[in-house]
């Protein structure tokens, strides 16, 4: 009888602590999925809702270029760039260049002057584009120069060419989708919900 007493105590012990390491878990799993949900939605929310978003709502049309291929890239203003990755000691700068053109929305016989931007960035930064940054000017300018030279080149052969415009600003091309835009916002999203359900199974247990 004693040692049927033992190892009842034994195993409620057992049982016991295998309960408590279930609840750490469950508490860290809650945690770390709250906290990694929440960074992630500040993150995503920056890096891809906001550019697909404010994309998506450019009109398709028609566009013309009226900047020539040769550009006064001493006249240009200068933009500064982080050139170290996370160290924010190391800047550089490169020229933000302006591309002009006309466009005109699908279903309208009328041209609009506007500025070209390569991407979302680039638009924030009223810039024709922003290159890769390093820590050498020149290199910065050459670049530029170069996406420039290579845009022109393709652009000016067509003609007229199809691109994207909204209030003045222009997209060569159109990756951006609200589609996009809500998918960086339910990831992070689903996973504080599922973090949050899992620190309220802790609570009830």
């Amino acid at each position: 009888q004693h040692y049927f007493i033992q190892s009842n105590l034994r195993l409620t012990s057992f049982i016991m602590g295998q309960m408590g390491w279930c609840k750490i878990s469950l508490l860290t799993t809650s945690l770390l999925l709250i906290i990694g949900g929440t960074i992630s939605l500040i993150i995503c929310g920056v890096v891809i809702s906001r550019p697909n978003f404010h994309g998506a709502k450019f009109k398709a049309g028609t566009c013309q270029l009226t900047t020539t291929e040769d550009m006064d890239y001493d006249a240009a203003p200068l933009e500064s760039c982080n050139c170290g990755g996370g160290d924010e000691e190391c800047r550089s700068f490169y020229p933000c260049i302006t591309v002009e053109g006309l466009y005109k929305e699908d279903g309208s016989n009328d041209f609009l002057p506007g500025t070209f931007h390569y991407n979302y960035e680039s638009l924030v930064k009223e810039c024709f584009v922003v290159p890769a940054c390093t820590s050498s000017f020149v290199s910065n300018q050459v670049l530029v120069e170069r996406i420039w030279t290579r845009m022109y080149k393709a652009l000016d052969d067509m003609g007229e060419f199809k691109c994207w415009g909204k209030d003045g600003k222009l997209y060569l091309w159109m990756d951006y989708t609200m589609a996009k835009g809500y998918m960086g916002v339910f990831i992070p999203l689903a996973c504080m919900v599922v973090g949050i359900g899992v620190g309220v199974l802790f609570l009830r247990w």
